[in-house]
């Protein structure tokens, strides 16, 4: 009877380690489905506020610009209502140039470049067209516009140290009220502001990234310590299982082995 101890033992034994194999891999399974809530969760609040947090910079550093280039084309119009195409409705007026500072009365800022185009889409040339951008000159927005009848708008990257330029295009409408004199277009140089909602960019991905990735690290931490007493109670069960096993089957061996000897 000695003998089948030991082989039962080693079954046991065996048995013992595959109940606690599956017992990690169940908490562990257990640990990274909390970790990624936890991350998800993080991740849709992150995303969800820097869209909030960057559209809503967008909005406050664009819309000004957007605002004055719309004021500053409704003044050009009501010059130009007055005596078709002026040069002086249609002159850039810019510190880089050779026009000085803008006339106070059309309340031009010192990075505004204005272009004018006829009833055609042909561009107006006067003495500052050429210090202008070919890009800003161009007149796919003011055929747009011409089409419409509507004011229009887009951005266009002029190169150089205006960089990215914010063009709005209004009609001059006939005063005979019969189709239009031509176009104004108003530019205004966002780049300072591009550059900023750039970096906020930069910023919010990175401190996002690294968010998750500390978000990760905690999650399992956490879920480890709070599935510490789920565990405990899984060992416990086990060993109770096990001790249960081996007191019902020891009787049994000993019932089996009187059995055989009778």
């Amino acid at each position: 009877m000695n003998w089948r101890r030991p082989a039962w033992w080693f079954l046991h034994r065996v048995k013992g380690r595959f109940s606690q194999e599956a017992g990690a891999a169940l908490f562990q399974g257990l640990r990274i489905r909390l970790t990624l809530w936890y991350c998800g969760v993080l991740g849709a609040a992150l995303v969800l506020f820097s869209v909030v947090l960057y559209f809503g910079a967008q909005y406050f550093l664009i819309n000004p610009i957007e605002n004055n280039a719309a004021r500053h084309a409704d003044a050009h119009v009501g010059q130009l209502l007055t005596s078709p195409f002026p040069a002086s409705a249609c002159s850039t007026f810019n510190t880089r140039g050779p026009f000085g500072s803008p006339p106070p009365d059309l309340g031009q800022s010192m990075t505004e470049l204005v272009a004018c185009f006829d009833q055609n889409g042909n561009l107006v040339r006067n003495d500052s067209t050429p210090y202008l951008p070919s890009a800003f000159l161009s007149n796919n927005l003011a055929k747009t516009v011409l089409q419409t009848g509507q004011e229009n708008s887009d951005f266009v990257n002029v190169g150089g140290s205006l960089g990215q330029v914010y063009r709005y295009a209004e009609v001059v409408p006939s005063p005979t009220g019969n189709g239009y004199l031509g176009v104004v277009v108003i530019g205004e140089t966002v780049q300072e502001q591009e550059n900023a909602l750039n970096l906020l960019l930069t910023l919010l991905l990175s401190v996002g990234g690294v968010a998750l990735l500390g978000a990760g690290a905690g999650g399992l931490f956490l879920a480890n310590r709070a599935l510490s007493p789920a565990r405990l109670a899984w060992t416990n069960q086990q060993r109770f299982i096990a001790d249960a096993a081996h007191e019902l089957r020891t009787p049994l061996t000993l019932l089996r082995a009187d059995a055989e000897v009778l």
